[in-house]
């Protein structure tokens, strides 16, 4: 038999809706949110927020209509209206996981660390203390999932802050959370990118390979992810695999004009970050080709991987490339005039 607190969905969004309807001045405040909601569920956010302006204007202290609100201009970028929304919303009802879960990302958004840690971990508290119930396991499958969905969100946020502050370590462990709970709110491959590339930052290589090679079966022309997981073959000794990889990526990728001519200070910060990745998988076949013994053509792919950029991501593996055949230095400088060495 299940246990007394066991939760169920359409009960719940039944007790939801009654309250929704008390809650406002008439029944047609109610069905404008519900009204609403949809909207928003469907991205018609113009839509949604005229029907919640006539819910507020019904109700001025609906609480639930500020907070979706409050969504609707965080989804349309109106980020600061968003936060004041939702401080409004928390100051009336502070127990609401919707206006928490707000509160976080306008925090996150806003540069805020400490704000949006103080709500992310307000999540994590929401779903452990619905963990250690001893009727857990009672609760409706579609109720466990959102819990640990509201659970991962908090987990997700909290990586993201703790990389940001470069503490990987630290964003490893909330990632790994993120990623190993059910999360309906956030795409399963946002957060395996996420983690995956905490664990290159960390030189986990293996590790972060297998995560790679699973989001590209679903994102074959993806050339970043591809990069990376080629490059997570050829710090695990794969050598070959790396090869194929990197020349598929290199075949995807193709170099505008604007990195063969123009000297990269005229460039902007989009444009650096989109040589960078296009000259990637150049420096790595220049890489491989020396672990074959093919000289010229390492030689060849450095040359051109200069040309596009001047980073990568491992830069002391070229330096010592470079060391090794100190007499490549001047070909390189003639192949890139005005652009320094990596």
């Amino acid at each position: 038999m299940p246990g007394p607190l066991k939760l169920g969905s359409a009960l719940i969004a039944a007790i939801l809706f009654l309250l929704g309807i008390l809650n406002c001045a008439t029944l047609r405040g109610g069905i404008e949110y519900d009204r609403a909601l949809q909207a928003y569920q469907d991205h018609q956010y113009r839509v949604a927020e005229s029907l919640l302006r006539s819910t507020l204007r019904q109700n001025p202290g609906e609480e639930r209509a500020i907070s979706l609100l409050g969504w609707v201009y965080f989804k349309q970028g109106r980020v600061e209206e968003a936060g004041k929304l939702f401080t409004e919303a928390d100051r009336i009802n502070p127990e609401n996981i919707v206006t928490i879960e707000g509160l976080g990302w306008i925090g996150y958004t806003l540069d805020q660390n400490e704000k949006a840690e103080e709500n992310f971990k307000k999540l994590l508290r929401f779903g452990e203390k619905h963990f250690w119930n001893p009727d857990w396991t009672y609760y409706d499958r579609n109720d466990r999932e959102i819990i640990q969905s509201i659970y991962s969100e908090g987990s997700f946020g909290l990586g993201l802050i703790a990389k940001r502050r470069g503490r990987w370590k630290e964003a490893r462990d909330h990632l790994e959370r993120a990623f190993t709970h059910p999360n309906r709110f956030i795409d399963h491959d946002t957060i395996a990118k996420e983690l995956a590339d905490i664990l290159f930052q960390l030189g986990e290589y293996k590790q972060a390979a297998v995560i790679y090679k699973d989001s590209i079966s679903r994102n074959p022309l993806n050339t970043l992810l591809l990069n990376r997981y080629a490059w997570c073959l050829f710090q695990s000794g794969n050598h070959e695999e790396a090869k194929q990889i990197f020349l598929r990526s290199k075949e995807l990728s193709s170099v505008p004009e604007e990195f063969r001519h123009d000297l990269f200070g005229s460039q902007s910060v989009t444009q650096r970050l989109r040589g960078k990745r296009i000259a990637e998988p150049y420096y790595g076949l220049a890489l491989i080709y020396i672990k074959e013994g093919r000289l010229d053509a390492a030689q060849e792919e450095l040359a051109s991987a200069v040309t596009i950029s001047p980073y990568f991501h491992h830069p002391h593996e070229i330096s010592l490339l470079l060391a090794q055949h100190p007499e490549w230095q001047e070909r390189l400088r003639r192949k890139s005039p005005g652009r320094s060495l990596p």
